[in-house]
């Protein structure tokens, strides 16, 4: 499949577009791998611990996307955000913030701007040259 994929020309947009999709199925892969985190780490703890948690709100914190969606310090749901253990399609863990939108590399930066995950300056200056040519 990849080899009639790699014959089909894309255009910037469509190839853009792949891009934001792959970046909203990391997201859900992340988000639900910090889910199943929580229930271990919850499962793991004693019974007077867990009679103190409430399991299905602790889950209601985690954030839905890897990269905050605004800068807000005072926001309970990225002030600690948490690496998870996994890897992408290309075999590359996850970084802070999942996968770079740009390489595929691990993420530990984001763009203010565009709110995407980045490895470095490089891959940013990439994305926003890509953003100002169409």
């Amino acid at each position: 499949m990849e080899g009639a994929e790699a014959s089909v020309s894309k255009t910037p947009q469509e190839k853009y577009i792949a891009r934001c999709l792959e970046q909203i199925v990391d997201d859900v892969c992340i988000y639900f791998e910090k889910v199943k985190e929580a229930e271990k780490e919850y499962e793991n703890k004693d019974e007077k611990e867990r009679e103190s948690i409430n399991i299905k709100e602790e889950i209601k914190k985690i954030p839905l996307r890897a990269v905050p969606t605004r800068t807000d310090a005072s926001d309970p749901k990225h002030r600690l955000i948490k690496p998870v253990k996994l890897e992408n399609d290309l075999g590359e863990p996850a970084g802070t913030v999942g996968w770079c939108f740009v390489c595929r590399g691990p993420a530990n930066l984001y763009c203010k701007e565009t709110r995407v995950p980045l490895c470095s300056p490089e891959c940013k200056y990439r994305h926003l040259d890509e953003l100002r040519k169409k």
